[in-house]
């Protein structure tokens, strides 16, 4: 299994630390040494969670293990949960591009 943490480092301290979320990629068994297939979870924690747990659940099937890496494995984690579908609506725009008032 792997699991991703993503931290918070308020002011980039160490001792303010504190977890936002996890990625954990388990491997079913199903493949073989060549190609793996996983099950994601994916959880929030407080105090950007409403609830604690998993937040999303995915599947990653025909892994190509050892042509590809983790950072590849991660991403197409993300994209079984669903990810790349939020990050296709729009977003603010940036100071820099609003019209002056």
């Amino acid at each position: 299994m792997l699991r991703v943490t993503i931290e918070m480092l308020p002011r980039g301290s160490e001792e303010d630390a504190y977890v936002l979320g996890r990625v954990f990629i388990t491997n079913d068994g199903t493949g073989s040494l060549t190609v793996g297939n996983y099950d994601v979870e994916l959880t929030k924690e407080p105090p950007i969670a409403k609830r604690t747990g998993t937040w999303r659940k995915g599947r990653v099937e025909g892994f190509l293990r050892k042509l590809l890496g983790p950072y590849d494995l991660l991403y197409r984690a993300l994209i079984a949960c669903g990810i790349s579908e939020r990050n296709l609506r729009p977003t603010a725009p940036s100071q820099k591009d609003r019209p002056e008032e």
